[in-house]
């Protein structure tokens, strides 16, 4: 992760916004009163979702049951699931 200066990231704020957003990644930022994180939109929605999916009571033990099914092969196909699409 690249990490700035407060000051660096001031002195280059536009072209620092472009290439966190263009390039999808964060950037630290460091500042006497502590640091931060400079991250585009989409990335930090998606780690809100993640946040609160995982307060989902027994999705843990969701995912893992369906992780064994998986490594066990007791899947199901999108045909059985869903019927077979005679379009």
């Amino acid at each position: 992760m690249k990490t700035l200066t407060a000051t660096a990231a001031r002195n280059s704020f536009f072209p620092l916004l472009k290439q966190a957003i263009m390039g999808h990644f964060p950037v630290k930022i460091q500042s006497k009163l502590g640091d931060l994180i400079l991250l585009p939109q989409s990335e930090y929605e998606e780690i809100m979702e993640t946040a609160e999916l995982s307060l989902v009571p027994h999705i843990h033990e969701s995912l893992n049951d369906a992780d064994n099914d998986i490594k066990n092969g007791d899947v199901y196909s999108i045909d059985e699931v869903f019927g077979a699409n005679d379009v």
